[in-house]
């Protein structure tokens, strides 16, 4: 506690004299005005894979899907071309995922034959003739045929999706179809007579039907399958065990992380080594504190239906306190101490730190009860009032008061009104000078405080692992109770399951 109050000490341990050009403060009554909002918390986001074996799935496809010849068919076009085809599938289907499809590959071979047959002379009414028959159907004398005959085997890829929908529930919808094109060449390319010519002849509509009934007979069967296996993994058990888990607050060297799941994301589909990956990602409010926190015990939420998790973490680093802690803190510095300038002497009785609003600002008020003397008046005493606006320069990593003035309420008329004009005048940019404060060792230990500790975190068989990108401070926040000096520590988590 005592490592974080030294920023706040520093900002006021020489705030004993100061002025400048801000709204002008009663000694008698301190303004207090609406005093701004801390930034509202962002969330982390962490995505835990979890794993469920595909095969089952792929099996029930295999064995349902027709087998052996599951389609025939011939054909001729004009007197020259005839041919007929059989299509088989004896090759068992693999098995993908994209996005949140589950994708089948199925091979279809297909056996063809064909035949050219050329003709010496005309054909007639389908005969091949020398002279037609003037008076009826065929030939008056026939002419040359010559048949050639050829083969041809390709083989096609068809694909089978199911499409997984998973519900706010947690459960999950299953929905097959017939996927896109037929790729490969649905062509028989059947060459003759020494490849001077080629029949070829589009089958592609006569390997479709045959799909098309088995998507009709079975797709009810298989989306009943998937479901079936992805709810007796128990999605919504599993998630849940995760969601309490990852509350479990991580040791930070004398610190906490505080964690405070805020909801849970569905991450993409994707296959490996036959098993199906969905990543579940969580987004938590993250905070580093003093003590140990309490774990809140808030249910598991809906599942919110996003296809991706960033896995971006936002770490808030609050250096907090109140201003009861900063006046007892101050008591200690100057209570008892005696200041001398220029001829004046002051000594400080008592200090008292608040939080006021200045024109929407957040700023701090200090009464100090002195008494002093000086070389030209005689003895006084009373109460000096301080307002500071306190600033974060990042990029020095430092602290310092942009803006602060002075009030007089003692019983000496010329320090009333002379001690604020000295101030003013002839002292600003020196006590500007020694208000500046330096966190940059604060900065580097939280920096390599987080790198060290977020390196990896096992939380049962998940590992993950956290890489600091950014440590910013984005400002000194002032309410009516304490101030605070907001670190943000910005990074990315992954996550893999350790086997």
């Amino acid at each position: 506690m005592k490592t974080k109050l030294l920023l706040m000490s520093g900002i006021i341990s020489f705030i004993l004299m100061s002025s400048c050009k801000t709204t002008r403060i009663l000694p008698d009554e301190p303004v207090v005005g609406n005093l701004p909002e801390r930034p509202e918390r962002l969330n982390s986001q962490i995505s835990l894979p979890m794993e469920i074996d595909i095969k089952t799935i792929q099996n029930y496809i295999n064995e349902n899907l027709p087998q052996g010849q599951i389609a025939s068919g011939n054909g001729s076009s004009g007197n020259t071309t005839r041919y007929n085809y059989q299509v088989y599938r004896n090759k068992p289907a693999s098995f993908t995922a994209k996005g949140n499809e589950l994708i089948f590959r199925i091979p279809i071979d297909i056996n063809a034959r064909g035949s050219y047959t050329a003709c010496v002379g005309v054909w007639c009414d389908g005969d091949c003739c020398s002279t037609c028959n003037p008076i009826g159907n065929g030939c008056l004398t026939p002419g040359l045929r010559q048949t050639e005959h050829g083969d041809a085997s390709p083989t096609v890829i068809v694909e089978l999706g199911v499409k997984l929908k998973i519900q706010e529930d947690y459960s999950v919808k299953a929905d097959t179809y017939l996927k896109g094109e037929i790729s490969g060449d649905t062509h028989l390319h059947i060459d003759l007579i020494g490849n001077l010519i080629r029949i070829n002849i589009d089958i592609k509509d006569k390997l479709e039907d045959p799909l098309q009934d088995f998507i009709r007979d079975y797709s009810a069967e298989i989306d009943k399958k998937v479901t079936e296996l992805v709810d007796s993994y128990d999605l919504k058990t599993e998630v849940n065990d995760f969601w309490n888990d990852v509350k479990e607050p991580v040791a930070l060297g004398d610190f906490w992380l505080s964690i405070k799941p805020q909801k849970v994301i569905f991450e993409n589909l994707n296959a490996q080594d036959g098993k199906l990956r969905i990543g579940v990602g969580f987004a938590s409010k993250l905070e580093v504190v003093d003590t140990k926190p309490t774990i809140e015990n808030n249910p598991l939420p809906n599942l919110e239906l996003t296809q991706s998790t960033e896995g971006k973490f936002n770490i808030y680093v609050p250096a907090s306190t109140t201003f009861n802690t900063l006046s007892l803190l101050a008591k200690e510095e100057v209570v008892g101490v005696q200041y001398e300038k220029d001829g004046v002497k002051l000594k400080i009785k008592d200090i008292e730190v608040k939080g006021v609003g200045l024109n929407n600002v957040g700023a701090l008020l200090i009464k100090i009860n002195v008494k002093g003397r000086t070389k030209f008046t005689s003895r006084f005493k009373g109460n000096l009032y301080f307002t500071a606006i306190p600033s974060i320069n990042d990029e020095l990593k430092e602290a310092s008061i942009s803006d602060f003035k002075i009030e007089a309420n003692t019983n000496n008329f010329l320090i009333n009104n002379g001690l604020p004009y000295l101030i003013d005048n002839y002292y600003y940019d020196e006590l500007k000078e020694k208000l500046k404060f330096s966190y940059l060792e604060e900065h580097t230990k939280y920096t390599n405080l987080i790198n060290e500790e977020l390196k990896e975190i096992v939380v049962d068989n998940i590992v993950i692992n956290g890489v600091l990108e950014n440590l910013n401070v984005p400002g000194i926040y002032v309410d009516q109770n304490g101030m605070e000096v907001l670190l943000i520590a910005n990074g990315k988590l992954s996550s893999t399951i350790r086997e």
